[in-house]
């Protein structure tokens, strides 16, 4: 014989479930919110880099670009990479716009130092190139043009690496390419009398301790490429025996064409040209 359970017993177990329920979805949508609220981004490369493992970093924010080519032109000129559970660090470039391009610092942490690996987009198509420039060690410093007397852009682009590991350790890279019809091409513009170079590499510091502000330390340093009128300049640090800048520098200006060595001058390295 079956047993027949009243009407308003089923309807009051069924008010019983729901209220449940949406106290459960209460309690998660506060969760989630307080997650959210905790853990926030300015831009989705920033939280893809935080959420995924060092290993597939890279490629995650490869296919987000692949898949969201407006991304370049729906955002800042410049962008930020936070630390949510380090209160402590400042944020740090993670991209930055120069003309017709814009170049992504992917970090790849190390024990023993910052690497980081780089993606270059064009602002035009969306499209990337992420093969013409050699894997680049450190942060980006700076990234600006310069035009040649025909008209035609030329990008340079400056890279720091930071290493406190039985001393302190510090590499300034400076890297000239343009635009080709395939990529990017890397270009001669560093000129001597011995020789052409397409970037500047220098070391300071070895295995010892500098005497200097390491933070605020400008090994080559840029002048003259957002002020009008002024000559653009590059200046790179000279350094005796021990590694350390001598207050000296080599300078290299633009005559149009190149840079141009055009010899010796004063240049402090804590400070400005």
């Amino acid at each position: 014989m079956k047993q027949i359970i009243p009407l308003t017993i089923i309807v009051i177990a069924m008010l019983f479930s729901c209220q449940n329920k949406e106290k459960t979805e209460e309690k998660q949508g506060n969760r989630d919110s307080l997650e959210s609220d905790e853990y926030s981004f300015d831009n989705p490369i920033d939280s893809i880099i935080y959420s995924t493992e060092v290993d597939t970093r890279y490629d995650e924010v490869y296919h987000f670009l692949t898949w969201h080519p407006d991304f370049v032109n729906n955002s800042k000129d410049v962008g930020y990479r936070t630390y949510p559970d380090e209160k402590d660090y400042a944020p740090e470039m993670i991209w930055k716009d120069c003309g017709d391009i814009r170049v992504y610092f992917i970090p790849l942490e190390s024990p023993w130092a910052g690497i980081c690996k780089n993606i270059v987009q064009f602002k035009k198509n969306g499209k990337l190139d992420a093969l013409s420039l050699e894997e680049i060690d450190g942060k980006i410093e700076d990234l600006c043009e310069v035009k040649d007397k025909e008209g035609k852009t030329y990008y340079l682009l400056k890279t720091c690496l930071f290493v406190e590991h039985q001393g302190i350790v510090l590499w300034e890279t400076i890297h000239a390419f343009s635009l080709g019809k395939d990529g990017l091409v890397q270009e001669k513009l560093f000129h001597t009398n011995n020789g052409q170079y397409n970037q500047i590499k220098l070391q300071c510091g070895g295995q010892r301790w500098c005497p200097l502000d390491m933070y605020n330390m400008e090994l080559i340093g840029m002048s003259g490429f957002d002020e009008k009128g002024e000559i653009p300049v590059v200046v790179v640090a000279v350094v005796n025996e021990k590694d350390w800048p001598t207050g000296y520098g080599l300078k290299y200006q633009w005559n149009g064409t190149y840079f141009e060595y055009v010899g010796k001058c004063d240049y402090d390295a804590n400070g400005y040209l």
